[in-house]
């Protein structure tokens, strides 16, 4: 089981070089569990740049995605990514998306009518694949191999945390999860997600100050994550949900002041969720923009066919092998190249219309 942050934020996105690290796109978490496809937690924000990703994949292996969502609630933090999803326009795609059980509406009913004018120019049955709303409540399900146990956790509105379960491993996802005044008491729904998981995933949105003064807008703080997963005898905590107020050197302090809080001498470890390492992202910035370049007339171009083709052949034939240096140093070489084919493209078809004409 392999974990992605796509978006880590929770309220509302945030950018600058100031959330470089810790990323600024709203909650979006990629699970692979081997082979199987993809499971998505949640549909902030970051699913747009997860969707970006996956593409080079799925043109490679020539088949449309099969995704499922697991939506925790259906705050906008949590869902304004889902028609920014790309594999949405791919004809024969599906997407099975889990959400909450919404009472008198139902989440079909719920969800169309947020991603509908004047709110959003298009619907959710104009895109091109299949979307299944399944709504889930407390009864386990399967995900491929994956067993998902979802239970209600305390938060402003209906709202479930997940915890996955496959080959093995396990991981709890609980993004939004309102801490008890006296931050000492842990809800039995969220001792059944994390208990004995080897990743907890966790509110963390708040430090003690900015609690006090937004006690009830359904959050912990990092020390109330820490407390939750070492209770819950959880091995792994990621503080996740980042508050936009906190940027990089913000969240390194909380993240080094949750070393020595009260339990988190029972966990293995304690992170701040992050968003891929600079090498990941241009692994698949490079493979997203050398499958573009397949589309281009290269071989009517010589003085830079050469330098193209081995940049092709090095980036997926070992791009799980490259050092961070190498991808930089290619990605940068292509960019570089990338207005010159651009440019000598132009210029060749209009030499040809000019000689079509003649």
């Amino acid at each position: 089981m392999e974990v992605t942050f796509f978006g880590t934020r929770g309220s509302c996105p945030c950018s600058g070089d100031a959330y470089s690290v810790f990323g600024g796109s709203t909650s979006c978490v990629l699970v692979d569990v081997g082979d199987e496809e993809p499971i998505i937690l949640d549909a902030g924000t970051g699913l747009r740049s997860l969707g970006a990703s996956l593409r080079p994949a799925l043109i490679e292996r020539g088949r449309p995605l099969h995704a499922r969502i697991l939506l925790t609630h259906l705050h906008y933090d949590h869902l304004l990514g889902l028609p920014f999803f790309s594999p949405l326009e791919d004809p024969g795609a599906l997407v099975e998306l889990f959400g909450p059980d919404q009472g008198e509406a139902t989440l079909s009913e719920v969800i169309n009518a947020a991603v509908t004018p004047p709110f959003f120019p298009v619907q959710i049955k104009e895109f091109g694949c299949e979307v299944r709303l399944i709504e889930v409540g407390e009864e386990p399900f399967d995900a491929g191999n994956a067993v998902v146990s979802p239970r209600w956790v305390p938060h402003t509105g209906a709202t479930l945390g997940f915890r996955v379960e496959s080959g093995g491993h396990s991981l709890a996802y609980l993004p939004d999860h309102q801490a008890p005044l006296d931050r000492t008491g842990v809800a039995e729904s969220v001792l059944d997600l994390c208990r004995d998981v080897d990743v907890a995933i966790l509110d963390a949105q708040y430090d003690e100050e900015e609690f006090a003064r937004k006690s009830d807008w359904g959050h912990s703080t990092v020390a109330y994550a820490v407390h939750c997963a070492a209770t819950a005898g959880a091995k792994s905590l990621v503080l996740f949900h980042h508050d936009p107020a906190h940027d990089d050197a913000r969240l390194e302090q909380l993240e080094a002041a949750a070393q020595s809080m009260p339990g988190a001498d029972r966990l293995e470890r304690i992170v701040a969720a992050r968003v891929p390492e600079i090498a990941t992202r241009l692994k698949r910035q490079l493979v997203s923009f050398v499958q573009q370049l397949r589309g281009m007339d290269l071989k009517k171009l010589p003085s830079i066919s050469e330098t193209i083709d081995w940049a092709r052949a090095l980036v997926l034939l070992h791009v799980n092998e490259l050092d961070s240096d190498t991808v930089e140093s290619t990605l940068n070489m292509l960019l570089k190249y990338e207005a010159d084919i651009i440019a000598a493209n132009r210029q060749l078809q209009s030499v040809l219309a000019k000689s079509r004409q003649e």
